[in-house]
């Protein structure tokens, strides 16, 4: 009688056994009472369909040359649902594009897009995508508004006294660095 192998000792000084090896997997031939048969169809890679067959025959529903038409007819039923028509994914011909030349008038402009999408005249995606654009726009105009601001400013300081003008140039340098390094 051989004994089965002993690993080494663990940290407290009993000997562990070695498992058993698994065995290695049968391969069914034929079917059985637990395993229904499966359908003789051959995949387009040619090996065979794995689902089981339906009561009778000898290929599943999917494969089933006798349920060919009803699958043709839920595929068209499915194709009429799924390319019914939808609602527009662009704006609607003839909408004007506005005016988006200071940040008020793009404000305005969201304002409006907003409504529309609430309302289901433009679908949720257009909204979505010409939204993210006008904020883009509205990010440039105020960078640009700032600027503006920035020379007028400078424009009047350089119209004081000397002795007045000194300090306040000094910080508008600083603004206008502080705004150029943000864009």
């Amino acid at each position: 009688m051989t004994t089965p192998a002993k690993r080494p000792s663990s940290p407290k000084g009993k000997a562990q056994p070695t498992p058993a090896p698994t065995p290695a997997p049968v391969a069914r031939t034929r079917a059985s009472a637990s395993t229904p048969a499966r359908c003789t169809h051959a995949t387009k890679t040619g090996r065979p369909c794995r689902a089981a067959v339906r009561p009778g025959g000898k290929f599943c529903a999917l494969h089933d040359p006798a349920l060919e038409g009803a699958r043709m007819a839920a595929r068209r039923r499915a194709a009429a649902t799924t390319n019914a028509p939808r609602r527009r994914r662009t704006l609607p011909a003839g909408t004007a594009t506005p005016d988006l030349g200071n940040s008020r008038d793009v404000v305005g402009y969201l304002s409006q897009l907003v409504g529309r999408v609430e309302r289901g005249e433009i679908d949720v995606r257009v909204g979505n995508c010409v939204g993210q654009i006008v904020n883009v726009l509205l990010r440039a105009l105020s960078q640009v508004e700032t600027v503006e601001r920035i020379a007028a400013i400078e424009r009047a300081v350089a119209a004081l006294p000397a002795d007045q003008a000194a300090g306040v140039a000094d910080e508008l340098a600083r603004v206008r660095a502080a705004s150029e390094s943000r864009q």
